[in-house]
């Protein structure tokens, strides 16, 4: 089951709500937290973003996060990462470009080293990375 709760003006205390409750779902397996350029801006802040890290890490079921245009910055990602180093499931696809572009490109923990994407890093090294965008990377 997919939950859609794009460009809705999700602010940080009702991702606090959404993010608690997800804690214990077990039939959401793609949540969709994305904003479109310009519309109702969901935004994650850095409250919100340490309950995204505790959900990520209690949540067994989800699959798919999109969580791009939510603002989520250096700090918030680097919470994201923290996930991925108590444990996280390594098939877990964070998806973080804007809900607009619709082909978003996923990081997919598993695929690194020999098997991550032409020049790209190994993805299990996300603590170190600096996100200045809503995307980790673009291709040229």
């Amino acid at each position: 089951m997919a939950l859609n709760l794009s460009s809705n003006e999700i602010s940080g205390t009702g991702f606090g709500y959404i993010f608690e409750a997800m804690k214990t779902n077990e039939s959401i397996i793609e949540l969709n937290l994305s904003t479109y350029e310009g519309v109702n801006r969901n935004r994650i802040t850095k409250k919100s973003a340490i309950q995204l890290r505790e959900m990520l890490i209690q949540n067994e079921f989800l699959e798919i996060l999109k969580i791009g245009g939510t603002h989520l910055g250096n700090e918030g990602m680097s919470q994201v990462a923290k996930a991925f180093q108590y444990g996280l499931d390594e098939t877990l696809k964070v998806d973080l470009k804007k809900a607009e572009k619709h082909k978003g490109e996923f990081i997919q923990t598993g695929a690194g080293g020999e098997n991550a994407p032409k020049g790209r890093k190994d993805y299990r090294l996300l603590p170190q990375m600096r996100v200045d965008t809503d995307d980790i990377y673009q291709d040229a």
